[in-house]
This record gives structure tokens, C-alpha cells and sequence, in this order.
């Protein structure tokens, strides 16, 4: 049995944003600029395992609470800024065309009990781009390429590292369909995406890291709106 002391986790963010608007007859356009600041602390391990021996399945055991001492915890800190630029533009009728560029700065600290503190930090410039072209009055047509940083989580119990944060990973997403407006306030939406990460799992030596990448690809498709006076349908299949 494996019994962990309590864990502590705090996380605090805010962002600052400033938008400037202006129209161009039946354009609309719009100007982001923002700051973005994340701070997350958290302490963990420490864990007693415990051999309370052998017994059978088929008896009734009867056992007296064990003593449990715990071992010194580790900690991580993860400290991450983020600037960013967006335009957004509407064009009446034909369209819409939405960019935006990250520069992320993220550091993670690791310290654990009778090791070096290890520090992993990863400053990428990510992007994203998105453009939705109306075809007729009731169809369009839209595509969408976003490169991002998330973090991976913790590794499982059942691994020698558990509970260690894993480094901050990059992912790519792309996708593109159509969107056809079948009636008032009735749409169907299809399309295809690709969204590629890299892959974590355990080892040959139970560790738990990144051993790969990994790739989705399919099609979705979803329906949504009113159909009847107080009846609305939403469906959806990947």
C-alpha cells in the first residue's frame, strides 16, 4: 500500500488587454495587445510504502492500523509570461480573418530531496491564424493552423518518477470544413482536423517521459439550432 502525505497546490493568473476598433464602411477591425502572467506552486511525494504481507482473497483479514512515516516532500514551481499581438477583421457578408503571434516565456523548477534543482524552461513563439470565407448567404467555408504550449501533467502512481511535473510540451492543430446555415438559427458544420503532440509513457526502466509523438486525424461533423418553437436539436459525430 502506498499512502502519500497531504499535497498542496496553488496557482494564481491575470492577463492585461488593450483593444482598439475601427470601422471601415462594412469592415470592423480590431487590435489586441496583451500580457499575460501564470504562477503555480506545488509540494508532493513524500509517500510511504507499506508490505502488509500475504493473504488469501477468500478470508475475512483483519489487520491493525500500521505506522506510517513519510519522507521529505519535493516541490515545483512553474513561473510563465506570455505577450501577445491579434488582429481581428470582419468583412459584412464575405468574411472574417482573425491572426495572432505568442511570445511565451516559461520556466519550470523542480527540487527534490538530496538531488540539484532542475530547471526546464522553454521560450517558443507560437502563432495561430484562422480565415472563414462566406460562399453564398448560407454556406461558408473556414480554415484554422494553431501552434500552442501546454503542460503534460504529472506522471501516474504506477511510475518510479510519480507525481514529477513533465516539461511544458508544443502542439500543432489544424483544421478546415464548412459551415451551412440550413434555416434560421439551424446550422450544420463538417470538417477534417489534425492536431499532432508529442507522446508520454513509461519506459523499460518504469519512468515516466516522452517517448514519441503522437498524431489525430478524423472528420467531425455537428448540428445544432432550433428546429420547432421550443424545441432545439444538438448532435454531433467524430
Amino acid at each position: 500500500v502506498s499512502v502519500d502525505p497531504p499535497n498542496k497546490a496553488a496557482s494564481t493568473s491575470g492577463e492585461l488587454r488593450v483593444t482598439r476598433s475601427f470601422v471601415d464602411g462594412p469592415r470592423l477591425h480590431r487590435l489586441h495587445a496583451s500580457v499575460r502572467g501564470r504562477a503555480r506552486d506545488r509540494t508532493f511525494g513524500g509517500q510511504a510504502d507499506l508490505d502488509l504481507g500475504l493473504i488469501s482473497i477468500f478470508e475475512d483479514q483483519q489487520a491493525t492500523r500500521p505506522a506510517v512515516t513519510f519522507g521529505p516532500q519535493s516541490s515545483d514551481r512553474v513561473r510563465q509570461w506570455i505577450a501577445g499581438l491579434a488582429y481581428e477583421g470582419r468583412w459584412l457578408d464575405r468574411g472574417e480573418l482573425n491572426l495572432g503571434v505568442q511570445k511565451v516565456d516559461y520556466q519550470l523548477r523542480t527540487a527534490k530531496p538530496g538531488l540539484p534543482v532542475a530547471v526546464t524552461n522553454a521560450a517558443p513563439l507560437l502563432w495561430n491564424a484562422a480565415l472563414s470565407v462566406n460562399l453564398t448567404q448560407s454556406l461558408a467555408v473556414y480554415g484554422a493552423a494553431t501552434r500552442g504550449l501546454e503542460e503534460s501533467g504529472v506522471a501516474p502512481a504506477a511510475a518510479v518518477n510519480r507525481n514529477a511535473a513533465l516539461p511544458a510540451i508544443e502542439t500543432r492543430q489544424k483544421d478546415a470544413g464548412l459551415r451551412w446555415r440550413i434555416g434560421p438559427g439551424l446550422n450544420l458544420i463538417g470538417g477534417v482536423f489534425d492536431i499532432r503532440k508529442p507522446y508520454s509513457n513509461l519506459d523499460e526502466a518504469n519512468v515516466w517521459r516522452e517517448l514519441g509523438s503522437v498524431r489525430n486525424r478524423g472528420f467531425e461533423a455537428s448540428l445544432s439550432g432550433q428546429v420547432l418553437p421550443g424545441l432545439t436539436v444538438l448532435a454531433g459525430a467524430v
